[in-house]
């Protein structure tokens, strides 16, 4: 991390957004993994680890068709979910759903 990113982390940890990290050297400790930092204000180790404000869950809105038999079919298009509903002779039900990817 340069200058500019830890100070950009430290920042977003004062404003309180959720910092993660994750070790930097190898070690059979070393997963590679991001981790939530336990603490608000995380004690900085720049050495021996990297830092980054946690990343916002992306999300999706889509158009689910739910059939008797459990199966389910999602649309981006609203107007194709429900053109299917009308032509359809299994009687779905219709949900408007935000999934995270």
């Amino acid at each position: 991390m340069n200058t500019q990113e830890r100070i950009n982390v430290m920042l977003a940890a004062d404003a309180g957004k959720t910092i993660q990290k994750k070790y930097r050297l190898p070690s059979a400790y070393n997963d590679g993994e991001w981790r939530d930092c336990i603490h608000h204000k995380p004690g900085w180790n720049f050495y021996a680890y990297d830092y980054r404000v946690k990343p916002e869950p992306q999300t999706k809105i889509v158009y689910r068709l739910t059939f008797e038999d459990g199966s389910i079919l999602d649309f981006d298009n609203p107007e194709i979910a429900i053109n299917r509903l009308c032509h359809s002779v299994f009687y779905p039900t219709l949900q408007k759903i935000t999934i995270e990817l």
